[in-house]
């Protein structure tokens, strides 16, 4: 039993001394690289894509989130939107979000490269587009892109049929 209290006190200890900071991404200079002779800032793949636009509220047991098609989530590009407990729409409450936005990461390394999409509050652009890459390049094209900048909503039974 005083082993059990030991490990619990040096592990209460070592998460309150570790100090956990979040702080603004300073470093904003685009990446340049040079396409076809010409320099450009343009970010991943050089697509000319605009950013996703599109977003959906998921409303669902005791949670209410927004959910968007860049690659990130659970804010409306200004503030928190992942509400919980959800309040009803006519409440003068204050309303309580747990999670201010999250998005998706990805990594992997490549012939030695480390290549990384993630989104860090598209302060540097958005590493995500809407719709499929072209199989054979890796890229995509603006007009594909905003075919597919959407959010479609569809619930188990049409996903069984």
């Amino acid at each position: 039993m005083k082993r059990e209290m030991r490990k619990i006190m040096l592990l209460a200890v070592l998460f309150g001394t570790v100090a956990v900071v979040a702080k603004e991404n300073v470093d904003t200079e685009e990446r340049r690289t040079i396409r076809d002779g010409q320099l450009t800032t343009k970010m991943k793949f050089g697509s000319d894509c605009d950013p996703a636009t599109q977003s959906a509220d998921l409303d669902i047991n005791n949670v209410r989130t927004k959910i968007l098609n860049g690659g990130d989530m659970w804010w409306d590009l200004n503030n928190a939107k992942y509400e919980i407990p959800k309040l009803p729409s006519e409440t003068n409450e204050v309303r309580k979000h747990s999670l201010f936005s999250g998005a998706i990461w990805i990594g992997g390394e490549d012939n030695g490269t480390l290549k990384l999409a993630a989104m860090t509050y598209r302060q540097r652009g958005s590493d995500f587009w809407p719709g499929p890459l072209d199989p054979a390049t890796a890229n995509t094209s603006k007009s594909e892109c905003s075919k597919w900048d959407d959010i479609y909503k569809v619930n188990g039974e049409t996903i069984i049929d």
